[in-house]
């Protein structure tokens, strides 16, 4: 079901690309006709402004986005951060964490570390 909101966006998107892809002599003639209608609408001077002001703030919005972005991984790196658990294999004094004994020997821990290391399907 398409709402109200998806056709004016719809809307929106197709006068944007009108305006992008005609020559502006069509413009100039398609806003003549429209000034001499009863009812006023935007000049062709008042939509290159509108869509001057777009690229203008174009910046603001990525500076917006950015700041969105930041903030998204920052709560990302506090949740990690936050549920965080050390390696219990990293204790061991036989391997330190690696597997591999001094002597060459595969080490053996029989532990169950639910750490990022040891089982990657546990966040």
């Amino acid at each position: 079901m398409t709402t109200k909101a998806d056709k004016q966006k719809k809307e929106r998107e197709m006068l944007a690309a009108f305006l992008r892809e005609t020559p502006k002599e069509e413009l100039d003639k398609f806003f003549a006709e429209v000034d001499a209608l009863p009812i006023k609408g935007p000049t062709y001077d008042e939509y290159l402004k509108a869509l001057n002001d777009m690229n203008t703030n174009r910046d603001q919005y990525q500076r917006n986005l950015d700041e969105r972005q930041k903030k998204h991984l920052d709560e990302i790196k506090r949740r990690q951060d936050a549920a965080f658990t050390p390696c219990a294999h990293d204790a061991c004094t036989s391997c330190h964490g690696t597997g591999v004994k001094v002597s060459g020997e595969a080490c053996f821990h029989h532990l169950s570390c639910k750490c990022r290391k040891c089982n990657p399907t546990h966040m």
